[in-house]
């Protein structure tokens, strides 16, 4: 079995984002447990390429600290890129991501291996990258871009894009 400490991640590059609107239905999970995420992206998939003002074929996985400002807690939008919000549906989430800047890494791997990239990241590159989290407005810890992703094999494009500066 493959931990998180033995899994060697490293940013395949920065990037500096601009402004992306994100909409899609969200759900709060615990940090112990968030196993109806994939539920969710089941119930979000037949909504993809129907939703008014979508920009491009990618859908996103955002995670967002509450806004009651629980530690143990996160919230979760399945979502994507909209060119604005209008005609969405009442109870989706809309989410304005700022201009900042991410380090980004790649996850080649089967979806049913991602925890393991995402523990990789948080508990080995992160600690000692010199990077953190930007303070401010933004509630984001952390960005999932799937392109080209093939939700019957678990496969295609993903990406992990963290919000960082420097510490």
């Amino acid at each position: 079995m493959t931990t998180a400490t033995s899994v060697k991640v490293q940013p395949a590059r920065f990037e500096d984002g601009g402004t992306l609107h994100i909409a899609g239905p969200v759900s709060r999970y615990t940090m112990k447990e968030h196993s109806g995420i994939p539920g969710q992206w089941e119930r979000f998939r037949p909504h993809i390429g129907q939703v008014p003002g979508q920009v491009g074929a990618a859908t996103y996985g955002v995670s967002l600290r509450p806004t009651d400002g629980s530690k143990d807690n996160f919230d979760y939008v399945t979502g994507v890129e909209v060119s604005g919000f209008d005609s969405l549906p009442g109870d989706w989430a809309r989410v304005t991501l700022p201009p900042q800047r991410y380090a980004v890494f790649p996850h080649r791997d089967h979806i049913s291996t991602f925890q393991r990239t995402i523990d990789a990241i948080f508990h080995g590159w992160f600690p000692t990258s010199g990077f953190r989290m930007p303070d401010g407005p933004s509630r984001l810890t952390m960005l999932e871009r799937y392109a080209n992703f093939d939700a019957e094999k678990g496969t295609g494009d993903i990406e992990v894009w963290i919000p960082i500066e420097k510490a």
